[in-house]
């Protein structure tokens, strides 16, 4: 198995992990679009490059995050789907595998394709 390059990031207490090249870039926190009514893994929306994208709560284990105003965004790519996920805190860029440190891999398309269903 070949060593990749891993976003090591912070949600609340627990550090995960996301391979490099999902990520396209890391913002600081900006203006946030509040959805009222809208599924409670959606934080909002943000302009990123003349593009407004969904802001996604990106902590798995529901545990709760930073204020808005006090995160770091990620956006994200899968499946030519670009989207913006709110973490606490990106603490480096590593080049060893997951398992070798206490970062627990995030699963991005579980995210992307939330169980939860939508209310019409």
């Amino acid at each position: 198995m070949t060593n990749e390059e891993w976003t090591v990031f912070r949600l609340g207490p627990s550090q995960w992990t996301l391979p490099i090249q999902c990520v396209r870039h890391i913002l600081p926190s900006r203006p946030v679009t509040r959805l009222p009514g809208a599924a409670p893994h959606i934080r909002g929306l943000i302009a990123w490059h003349a593009r407004v994208l969904p802001l996604l709560a990106a902590a798995p284990d529901k545990s709760p995050q930073a204020p808005l105003e006090k995160c770091t965004f990620l956006i994200v790519e899968r499946d030519h789907q670009q989207v913006a996920l709110a973490v606490d805190e990106v603490l480096r860029i590593s080049a060893s595998q997951p398992g070798d440190s206490p970062a627990k891999p995030l699963d991005l398309d579980s995210l992307l394709k939330p169980e939860e269903p939508v209310h019409e």
